[in-house]
């Protein structure tokens, strides 16, 4: 006789592997399987001080906070604590679901970092990547994006774990039905002004064609696969074929670039753009293909906030001076997404005043790049540049490094 738990062993794997997991759960049936699954775990386990329930109140229906109060109220009815957080926002008229999406999982990243916990899981499950599977392909996506969501990714800093992929949501509302217990239904779900929910209704079209959830998220799972060494691969290049330098800049070298396949190419300009230019989320593909394509008919680009410099047996790519955005993070002491450090005093780009400073570049050092340096001024007017001089050079570190790269030399 099959084990009616069977389905569920990768979300108790992902439990136990844990010492503190927030859930997700936004009260549909969904997410509130996902709980009491979890908390029955737990209760098992005597783990239930190991968890913590996060729910959402968009603040974009009248209900939203009656909901979010009856998830705690399930929560806790289980033996889990609860919080709910609230989503602030000027109303959004347009890419809704979007916003949405980026601003609970903002809110759960701020919370789980605060609060010392290793990540959020959520009840994705088979239908929601074929539907997502389903999306990216009606806008060309490759490898990466037809491959849809992950066991784990990361968003915002935060991890998120979706052990359900493979279960249906029939099982997950089963679930709920056999233990006797309520969810929630979500008017958005029946709104097709919501691409998803559009895609959602075409499901049973495509199933009579003979194209099932089952055999999307195979597919999924494979080119997963598939992506999973082409990243392997651009992983490799990056240890041998890129230097990046404390100065939040990078060098390419140009004859192992130019001897790797397109793919691992567009995979490591990607990386570096988004990782130079600020950023917090990939440059579209299609920006970054026109990029290759032009890339030895000019000595310079821009894109995403980034500049690339080409050189006869290189190429830099840096911050462009010109997209600093000069304002100081003051809780976190991240200053343009790129430098971190304790000083909470005046600081703005050296390329505003570097005509006129008296301080000395290493010729090594690209003046685009230099542009785009901290300086920090004191009461009286006087400015460093602690990249520039030994003196002050530990005071600032990058705030992260390119995916692929583990360290950077000493000195500019």
């Amino acid at each position: 006789m099959p084990d009616a738990n069977a389905p569920f062993q990768p979300l108790f794997d992902r439990l136990n592997q844990h010492s503190k997991l927030a859930l997700a759960v936004s009260g549909g049936p969904d997410s509130t399987a996902l709980m009491w699954l979890a908390a029955q775990w737990a209760k098992t386990h005597g783990k239930l001080d190991s968890l913590y329930v996060l729910t959402i109140d968009h603040g974009l229906r009248e209900a939203a906070p009656q909901d979010a109060r009856q998830v705690c109220k399930w929560a806790k009815a289980l033996g889990l604590q609860c919080n709910i957080l609230s989503w602030q926002h000027d109303g959004p008229t347009s890419g809704i679901q979007e916003k949405a999406r980026a601003g609970r999982y903002q809110l759960m990243a701020n919370w789980c970092r605060d609060n010392g916990f290793d990540g959020v899981v959520t009840a994705h499950h088979r239908d929601d990547q074929a539907e997502t599977m389903l999306m990216r392909l009606a806008r060309g996506s490759g490898v990466d994006g037809l491959s849809a969501m992950a066991g784990r990714s990361e968003i915002f800093g935060l991890a998120v774990y979706r052990p359900l992929l493979e279960v249906s949501p029939d099982d997950l509302q089963q679930v709920l039905k056999n233990a006797g217990h309520d969810w929630l239904e979500d008017p958005a779900n029946q709104n097709e002004q919501f691409e998803r929910v559009r895609v959602r209704g075409s499901m049973t079209a495509i199933e009579n064609a003979g194209v099932d959830s089952q055999a999307l998220g195979l597919s999924a799972k494979r080119l997963r696969r598939a992506r999973s060494a082409l990243e392997t691969m651009t992983d490799r290049f990056m240890a041998d074929g890129v230097t990046v330098f404390e100065t939040g800049h990078c060098e390419v070298d140009r004859a192992t670039f130019e001897a790797q396949p397109d793919e691992i190419c567009l995979r490591t300009l990607n990386r570096l753009i988004m990782w130079a230019g600020g950023g917090k989320i990939a440059v579209r593909m299609a920006k970054v293909e026109r990029l290759l394509e032009t890339l030895d008919t000019s000595n310079k680009h821009t894109l995403a906030g980034a500049q690339i410099a080409m050189r006869k047996n290189m190429f830099v790519i840096g911050r462009e001076f010109g997209r600093i955005v000069p304002d100081l993070q003051r809780q976190v002491h991240v200053w343009d997404n790129r430098f971190i450090f304790n000083d909470t005093q005046n600081v703005q780009p050296y390329g505003l005043f570097i005509d006129q400073a008296p301080h000395q570049r290493p010729q090594s050092l690209p003046h685009f790049v230099a542009c785009s340096l901290p300086a920090f001024f004191d009461q009286t007017g006087k400015f460093t540049i602690p990249h520039l001089e030994r003196t002050t050079a530990g005071m600032i570190h990058l705030s992260s490094l390119p995916e692929g790269i583990v360290k950077v030399p000493i000195g500019v």
